[in-house]
């Protein structure tokens, strides 16, 4: 099992947050991103077993445009969690 896992995290165009695991099919939304912080935790509790759990959850917020420099654009991390 990887030791670390990625959501990309997105506004939702309904308001809020949503987020999607980069290769795993876990998706969560909340309005807000403390809940967002949960939902997250709880959708890679419900989708992996024990021994298969990712030591870190990672998220990072999509960047528009305007972020952009010379067609290179960056990720900005919004919070992690490890598992020890």
């Amino acid at each position: 099992m990887d030791k670390e896992i990625i959501f990309l995290v997105e506004e939702s165009a309904e308001g809020g947050y949503e987020a999607r695991a980069f290769g795993y099919s876990i998706y969560t939304e909340e309005e807000s991103i403390e809940g967002l912080k949960k939902a997250i935790a709880d959708a890679v509790k419900r989708h992996f077993e024990e021994k298969e759990m990712p030591r870190i959850i990672r998220s990072a917020k999509q960047t528009t445009a305007k972020h952009c420099y010379k067609g290179r654009c960056s990720l900005q991390s919004f919070f992690s969690v490890r598992k020890d």
